[in-house]
């Protein structure tokens, strides 16, 4: 049975998944929202809930709506999913630094997705 997306989320431990996502350590993302440490470790832990400021902020050094911030995402969720990239493309969505991906940059990606497939496939 599919869980509930409408539940709510421990909106601290969905700032520590998208953190350790990115490969960042808590202060590096301090330091990217200009927040001290010992806040957003606070905030991870659930021990203080975030003003509407720091969660702007947040964001911002995540590269992430204030929405994504809140919503539940089963690829945050499970450390390793199956996905079909070419389906997750159609999705008009999609936004690399804060800004959406065009259709001509969603086909470049996968020109190059099949390139690399193709030189993986021989190489084998």
């Amino acid at each position: 049975m599919k869980e509930n997306t409408n539940a709510p989320i421990d909106i601290g431990e969905h700032i520590k998944s998208m953190r350790k996502q990115r490969g960042l350590k808590q202060s590096d993302l301090a330091e990217l929202a200009n927040m001290s440490q010992s806040a957003i470790s606070y905030i991870e832990s659930g021990e203080k809930s975030p003003n509407i400021d720091s969660v702007i902020l947040i964001a911002n050094a995540l590269e992430v709506t204030v929405a994504e911030l809140f919503e539940t995402n089963d690829l945050l969720e499970n450390e390793v999913q199956d996905i079909d990239i070419e389906e997750f493309l159609k999705n008009d969505n999609i936004i690399l630094g804060g800004q959406p991906i065009s259709s001509a940059d969603k086909t470049y990606i996968l020109n190059l997705l099949n390139l690399l497939k193709r030189k993986h496939t021989v190489r084998k």
